[in-house]
């Protein structure tokens, strides 16, 4: 009862609620709002650490402050370890010890709290930001944590992520030295970016589309020489994707650019630019053109405009080119002048 003195003597408005086991400070706890709690680790129907993980489920919550004896100062500690916000043994406390520890019990779990709300809020946003988001571990670069739009984008689970190493996935060729020059821009961020540089989908391989179209400059080499003609490229992102499909893709067509030309010497374009978590390639050319009315027909397996004798081929060209983009998750569309030329469109991930 001493103890309760101290408190009305510190605390001379406050109003003090007094339970002599866990089970009669269950509804106590439950029913009223409390901002503390003085524990008593010797109470009858919970002795030592029992007591307070009891009290700690009932009010997880509340602030709890444990009262201990000379002999129990290990149990004390212990509390503290898992929780408590502090300990006071009996034979050392006044007033001024009990008004001091709760003010400091109430105030630093305000602040765990206020820590916890923050930590909450941050994990809502991590997990809910459209962009894929990620944390490592700096020094193994173990990932810690992935949000949803990871996981939709790379194509990895959760499960899989927390077992990588953000170089698993990473592009460069030294990608610990690349990790490095980007945690030195970022330094405040310690352990938390999101990366610029690429990285790697679980569904696809890493393209570099400038040695495709670099290749396929020497295989047309003397149908352009022939024909004097040209292709002209932008230099293109990395894109992920199956290496033998894009190139596929883009060799029918540049071969239908070059075998469908005017009266003027072919000129070739290929453009990028980025949409997203994609990137999208024109190729435009000056040939014949293509009336409007068989845009769709010219995607359509063995579906030919133009008879053997003008123009060599199978028809299925253009059907194998849809079939690529699809099978990457793109589009691919198409505008077209008669006389004037085509551009192609279509959509690669990145």
């Amino acid at each position: 009862m001493l103890v309760e003195e101290y408190l009305k003597e510190g605390f001379p408005s406050a109003e003090i609620l007094h339970a002599e086991s866990i089970i009669s400070a269950t509804p106590i706890l439950k029913k009223n709002h409390v901002d503390v709690v003085l524990l008593d680790l010797t109470l009858p129907d919970g002795m030592g650490i029992e007591s307070f993980h009891a009290i700690q489920t009932i009010a997880p919550l509340v602030p709890i402050i444990i009262l201990t004896g000379m002999g129990d100062r290990d149990i004390a500690l212990e509390s503290v370890k898992f929780g408590a916000q502090d300990y006071i043994v009996k034979d050392d406390s006044n007033t001024m010890v009990l008004q001091k520890s709760i003010q400091y019990g109430i105030e630093r779990s305000k602040v765990l709290d206020h820590l916890k709300k923050s930590e909450e809020q941050y994990k809502y946003l991590f997990q809910n930001n459209p962009l894929p988001m990620w944390a490592f571990d700096k020094i193994d670069g173990k990932f810690i944590m992935v949000n949803g739009a990871a996981i939709r984008q790379y194509g990895y689970t959760e499960e899989e992520f927390l077992k990588m190493t953000i170089y698993d996935i990473e592009v460069a060729d030294d990608s610990r030295v690349a990790i490095s020059s980007s945690f030195l821009k970022r330094s405040s961020l310690n352990k938390n970016f999101t990366s610029d540089l690429k990285h790697r989908k679980k569904s696809g391989a890493i393209i570099d589309v400038n040695n495709i179209i670099a290749d396929l400059k020497v295989l047309y080499q003397n149908r352009l020489k022939t024909s004097n003609g040209i292709i002209e490229c932008e230099t293109i992102p990395l894109i992920l994707g199956r290496k033998s499909q894009v190139m596929q893709l883009f060799q029918n067509l540049l071969g239908n650019a070059i075998k469908y030309q005017s009266n003027e010497p072919p000129v070739i374009k290929i453009s990028v630019k980025d949409v997203g978590n994609f990137v999208e390639f024109a190729v435009a050319d000056n040939g014949i053109g293509i009336d409007e009315r068989f845009f769709n027909k010219i995607f359509i397996i063995f579906q030919r405009l133009h008879n053997r004798e003008q123009y060599s081929g199978t028809g299925i060209g253009l059907a194998i080119c849809k079939k690529i983009v699809d099978r990457h998750g793109g589009k691919i569309w198409l505008t077209s002048t008669p006389g004037k030329g085509s551009t192609f469109y279509f959509t690669l991930p990145r």
